[in-house]
């Protein structure tokens, strides 16, 4: 018997077309699969993992409305709305702040949270986290916004500042921002071997005595005047105090480095209008900020930090300003600003 006779070709041809057919049919159902999971592979900081439980954003439709239309704010916010804006130098805050958890679980509590709220002249909300993700629409070269309702933030921002009888306050942490050192490893604080420096939320953070990153927070500045801000708070304004963190400046210490970044931002933004807030209790920082905040939840400590820095403010009671979700009376004396709702 011939092996390639004519009937043996045809059975080789058909065993060959079904080997292809099936090769082909595994080939889209792999592809597919592919296509099903890329859907929820989530990448942070510069890695992928999947994430099955993810709602799928991108297949959802974009509402027909807009943000305007969908946050009537003009009914929450209407107290007040025809008063005088006070001015900022002289008044005592007492107020709220609205933190980056609370905008990320949904602009609707807030809203709500401040409709109830009474007996305020304050509001204090977080416009970028510790991440280095914005909370508004910024348009910096680079940045990255937060996975939030960025239209709805945008129109929160709009109301408030609208509101003339409020001081609003943006929030800024001064110097963590692992978003900026990805792309400028030189303006971060290192540890010995040339490694990177980071918290113990695994964040880089930014020298103060480098002189992109002092344009960087003065660039941020300004566009939040733009938005409308009274003033600007960079808070932690400090560089963490660890042993393991290697300082090679020509500024003999990052305490001294603090203090000079803090007189170039003052010096920057002088001429603007917009007020300079700095989260800090060293007197030597505190001198160039028209306002401190000063989070803490220890009120004995309210007496030694109002002391030593009512040596470098001129009206410590309109001039410092204590953040804490503590009920302690010993607070109540002063500017003081309480979350609005679920952080006690």
């Amino acid at each position: 018997m011939r092996f390639f006779s004519y009937r043996n070709k045809r059975l080789l041809r058909r065993i060959a077309w079904i080997a292809l057919a099936v090769l082909g049919a595994l080939a889209l159902l792999i592809i597919a699969r592919i296509s099903y999971l890329g859907r929820f592979v989530v990448y942070s900081d510069g890695h992928a993992y999947f994430d099955m439980d993810q709602r799928l954003r991108r297949t959802q439709q974009p509402p027909e409305t807009h943000a305007d239309e969908t946050y009537n704010y003009e009914t929450v916010f209407s107290d007040g709305a025809d008063t005088e804006r006070p001015d900022p130098a002289g008044v005592q805050l007492h107020g709220y702040y609205i933190s980056t958890t609370m905008l990320a679980a949904g602009v609707d509590e807030v809203r709500q949270a401040l409709a109830e709220a009474d007996g305020y002249n304050a509001v204090l909300i977080d416009v970028k986290s510790p991440l280095g993700n914005f909370y508004y629409s910024t348009s910096l070269v680079g940045a990255q916004t937060a996975d939030a309702d960025i239209k709805a933030c945008d129109a929160l921002i709009r109301a408030l500042t609208a509101r003339q009888d409020l001081i609003v306050v943006a929030r800024v942490p001064a110097f963590s921002d692992p978003n900026y050192i990805e792309q400028h490893y030189a303006a971060a604080l290192s540890i010995r071997g040339g490694a990177l420096w980071m918290d113990e939320r695994r964040c880089y953070w930014m020298r103060p005595d480098d002189a992109g990153v002092q344009s960087y927070l003065t660039a941020i500045a300004l566009e939040l005047q733009t938005l409308g801000f009274d003033e600007v708070l960079f808070d932690n304004f400090y560089v963490p105090d660890d042993p393991s963190i290697v300082w090679d400046s020509s500024i003999e210490t990052p305490q001294a480095a603090t203090a000079e970044c803090a007189a170039a931002l003052q010096a920057n933004l002088s001429v603007t209008g917009l007020r300079l807030a700095l989260g800090t209790t060293d007197p030597a920082v505190a001198e160039n900020a028209s306002r401190v905040f000063v989070t803490t939840e220890r009120a004995n400590s309210v007496m030694d930090v109002t002391e030593a820095l009512s040596e470098v403010l001129p009206d410590p009671d309109a001039g410092i300003v204590f953040v804490t979700t503590s009920h302690d009376t010993r607070f109540d004396d002063h500017g003081l600003i309480r979350p609005l709702f679920g952080e006690d």
